[in-house]
């Protein structure tokens, strides 16, 4: 039940159906306590060489299993979470024209509970343009 994405607790990705935890989560009042008790009933699960078919998404994987020595990039692993906005940041990347035609923010539109909500990148940052010296930057954090 609490692996259903209906629940809140977990999405899935759209092109493969991985689980990986809501954003949207916090809408249960004990939400890390819920992740916790699942993490134990895994964890439970695994020790007692009980397989469970769950397929969680090959980020949320690799953030569980964090190698700090590993070389690694968020941006390696955003397909696997939003393939549309990785092809879209690939082609902001790429992109040789003037940055600013493309009328770029440092806000992102997400969609909570039926609603359109924007939320800022950092304060005030719903009016800042995004700045040709920026480009560059923003791809190498």
């Amino acid at each position: 039940h609490a692996l259903n994405p209906s629940f809140g607790l977990f999405s899935v990705t759209e092109e493969n159906k991985w689980l990986y935890p809501s954003p949207l989560s916090k809408v249960h009042y004990e939400h890390l306590d819920l992740f916790h008790y699942v993490g134990r009933i895994i964890a439970k699960a695994v020790y007692e060489g009980i397989v469970i078919d769950i397929s969680f998404a090959p980020f949320f994987i690799r953030q569980l299993l964090h190698n700090k020595n590993a070389l690694f990039s968020y941006l390696d692993e955003l397909p696997s979470l939003d393939s549309e906005l990785h092809k879209n940041l690939m082609f902001i990347k790429s992109y040789q024209g003037d940055i600013h035609d493309l009328g770029l923010t440092f806000s992102v539109d997400e969609q909570e509970f039926g609603k359109v909500v924007t939320e800022e990148l950092m304060p005030g940052a719903a009016s800042l343009p995004f700045p040709v010296p920026t480009k560059s930057a923003t791809f190498t954090r």
